[in-house]
């Protein structure tokens, strides 16, 4: 009898655990294929010698900068998510649509409401921009599920979409092949691998993100007892 409880308690474990998982998004960085490192640490260390400001900066950009997979800043639905090692950047799922828009950009605009509160995000006017529309369809002869992304010319306005995927970063650093990627139907969604060309630069990115990391902490639930109630307070 203990041991059909255990089997039952482990099942139900298991069940409810897949029954609540969340859906995600998650996209890959890879290295651009025709990337040389070797020659372009060269380049930029020939180009900057003679300067020693520029010199130092290219010696600490090559430490660094090695790995161009990691340190990639995205944000969607709030959220704001740093590229890790194997180059894999996630964000929980809140839109049901099968359907994306990235944009890569290097600078965000907040619309503030109050003090620290984001009404939402505005494309910068100064900034570069490169926008694609992940589509996942079904193929009416096999069955079977694949991305379809297609670049887009531009956003009616600069008001950047709440289930957009951002991308900060220069469009010319990132390469996102436009085309059909076959895939699976699943509750995550799985992009197709997003390139990353040399001459990215994590540090300066980095340094950009101190100015407005703060705008993305999330509220908090707090709870404050009073003589004759329990209030609960919500705070930033």
């Amino acid at each position: 009898m203990n041991y059909v409880n255990r089997v039952l308690s482990i099942a139900c474990f298991i069940f409810c655990h897949q029954l609540y998982a969340d859906a995600v998004i998650t996209a890959f960085f890879r290295d651009f294929p025709s990337d040389n490192s070797a020659e372009h640490a060269a380049y930029t260390m020939n180009k900057s010698f003679g300067n020693t400001k520029k010199f130092a900066r290219a010696h600490l950009e090559g430490i660094v900068c090695r790995n161009l997979q990691a340190g990639i800043w995205g944000t969607y639905a709030g959220f704001l998510e740093l590229s890790n090692a194997d180059g894999q950047l996630t964000f929980p799922r809140k839109h049901p649509e099968p359907t994306l828009l990235v944009i890569i950009t290097p600078k965000i605009t907040p619309i503030i409401m109050f003090e620290q509160t984001v009404h939402h995000w505005e494309l910068a006017p100064d900034a570069p921009i490169a926008i694609y529309r992940y589509k996942q369809k079904q193929d009416d002869q096999t069955h079977r599920f694949y991305w379809q992304v297609k670049k887009v010319p531009a956003l009616k306005d600069a008001v950047i979409p709440v289930d957009a995927l951002v991308l900060l970063a220069k469009p010319d650093h990132l390469y996102i092949p436009e085309g059909i990627t076959m895939t699976h139907e699943t509750p995550n969604l799985l992009l197709p691998p997003i390139y990353v060309k040399r001459g990215f630069n994590l540090v300066s990115n980095t340094l950009y993100l101190l100015n407005i990391n703060h705008l993305f902490s999330h509220t908090r639930m707090g709870h404050k007892k009073e003589p004759t109630r329990l209030t609960t307070q919500i705070a930033g």
